[in-house]
């Protein structure tokens, strides 16, 4: 099949080796969590590639790590010595 030829021709990164992605398939409605793969998804009862990406773990990471770097940010800050309350009202 076309589609398992370009999946495998294409391997994703070590980082994503654990990371899964709901889709539903739009010849059958099913939904199957299947391996992420910036390509797509293969449906897990009709075999098609015919699907859309509702819901993956990759799509949550970016936020949380935003939000780390966003406190790591307020504690170095808090050491230096600058007042946070002087730094919110100026943003």
């Amino acid at each position: 099949m076309e589609g398992d030829r370009q999946l495998a021709e294409m391997p994703m990164p070590d980082d994503y080796a654990d990371t899964f992605m709901t889709v539903a398939c739009n010849d059958c409605q099913w939904k199957s969590r299947v391996k992420f793969h910036i390509l797509g998804g293969k449906c897990c009862k009709c075999r098609s590639y015919n699907t859309s990406r509702v819901e993956a773990e990759a799509d949550v990471e970016p936020e949380v790590e935003e939000e780390k770097e966003e406190s790591e940010q307020n504690e170095e800050n808090l050491s230096e010595g600058e007042n946070v309350s002087e730094i919110e009202e100026i943003e």
